[in-house]
């Protein structure tokens, strides 16, 4: 099975491949696209979302160094991480 196709010239995933990256629950990636937090779009006959990967790496990646700062955002992003 491919997760990752080539669509004009950028590389994209499926909604399943993201969630298994980034450990997320595949509702929470679905949530994340049409709240529009998540670049992604509805791509095939069936309207399945596709996500640029790099639109992926963005979103997974925190607002700011989780290692230099304190607050609950960057504790709650350190649990999730070492959890994985």
């Amino acid at each position: 099975m491919h997760t990752m196709r080539e669509i004009s010239g950028e590389r994209t995933i499926t909604v399943g491949a993201a969630a298994r990256i980034t450990g997320f629950h595949p509702a929470t990636v679905r949530r994340a696209l049409l709240r529009g937090d998540l670049e992604g779009y509805r791509a095939g006959t069936r309207g399945m979302f596709r996500i640029p990967r790099q639109a992926l790496e963005t979103w997974i990646r925190p607002a700011h160094d989780p290692q230099e700062t304190n607050d609950a955002d960057a504790d709650q992003w350190r649990r999730h991480r070492s959890a994985a």
